[in-house]
């Protein structure tokens, strides 16, 4: 159940991000299953997923649909002084109808338009990255809990962008926002998830169709076939360092490198480094202590 506050004033619009603002040297990582790795080398492809695939079924929203007529709503108060609302607005007012009519009108449209939203889903792709200086120990169970053969990719946002070298593919960072306060703009379809997502981190590789490919992905929806798009990847020049799971066997490191080596590629392959021994201290109290030990003990001597 969702719940809302005073008219409209708790809904702010979302009309800029900086998801294409990224330091060139900014650290990704891409967490995979050994059959998904061995693939990629294999293959030399990315593997990029349509939305409407994901378990998250806020893929591509922009908001709650139980905000939908207090949003309409809020549209036509405002008098269109909301971002999205500005063209919708307008042409209503040339209509010539009051106001109440008006707001039918903007419900109506944003229902259509939350419709076409969904099927969007079906021909927006992508491709997950996480963002983090370091490895992360929550991806590492994410990705390799129930097979524990598993490997990271680190490289950078450079890099990746290179090694794709598309300029019809977008490549950028995700917004996390709290979807019971804020909604988000139709153009920045799929940049966008709840709060409760955070902790991904995603920056993501972002493809859609041209009109005649959708048209084509279309019927064969419609036959009940999937579709994922295969984007052709310059291993070279996206590897930067191969990291095997802090919870794989010391074996499968081996394996690791001799599949890169049958690939061709010669990339560090480096061991987790979660599992390193740790190193521990005493205290000062403790470090007092023992000066005092030592000390009694050299003076009976």
């Amino acid at each position: 159940m969702c719940h809302y506050h005073i008219k409209y004033q708790w809904y702010m619009e979302v009309t800029q991000d900086n998801r294409f603002d990224i330091a060139p040297e900014t650290k990704l990582w891409r967490y995979l299953s050994f059959a998904k790795f061995v693939a990629l080398l294999h293959d030399k492809e990315l593997v990029l997923s349509p939305l409407h695939l994901f378990e998250d079924p806020y893929e591509g929203a922009g908001g709650k649909a139980c905000y939908m007529e207090k949003l309409a709503d809020a549209m036509i108060d405002t008098f269109g002084q909301m971002e999205q609302a500005k063209d919708a607005v307008e042409r209503l007012e040339a209509m010539n109808i009051d106001v109440n009519k008006q707001k039918e009108v903007m419900r109506l449209w944003m229902k259509v338009g939350n419709e076409y939203g969904q099927v969007n889903r079906m021909f927006t792709f992508v491709n997950c990255w996480h963002e983090n200086e370091d490895e992360s120990e929550a991806m590492w169970k994410l990705y390799t809990a129930d097979q524990p053969e598993g490997v990271a990719i680190q490289t950078t946002y450079e890099a990746l962008k290179n090694a794709i070298n598309e300029p019809e593919v977008k490549i950028g960072r995700i917004t996390y926002e709290n979807f019971d306060h804020a909604f988000m703009p139709g153009d920045s379809y799929g940049w966008y998830k709840r709060k409760s997502f955070e902790h991904e981190r995603e920056v993501r590789v972002m493809a859609e169709p041209d009109d005649e490919q959708r048209r084509d992905m279309a019927k064969g929806y419609d036959k009940g076939n999937q579709y994922t798009v295969l984007l052709p990847v310059d291993l070279g020049a996206l590897i930067k360092n191969v990291y095997v799971s802090p919870y794989a066997q010391p074996w499968f490191k081996e394996l690791v490198e001799t599949e890169m080596k049958l690939s061709g590629l010669d990339k560090p392959v480096v061991y987790s480094k979660m599992n390193e021994q740790a190193l521990f201290f005493f205290s000062r109290k403790q470090l007092h202590q023992m000066c005092e030990s030592a000390m009694r003990d050299k003076s009976e001597k």
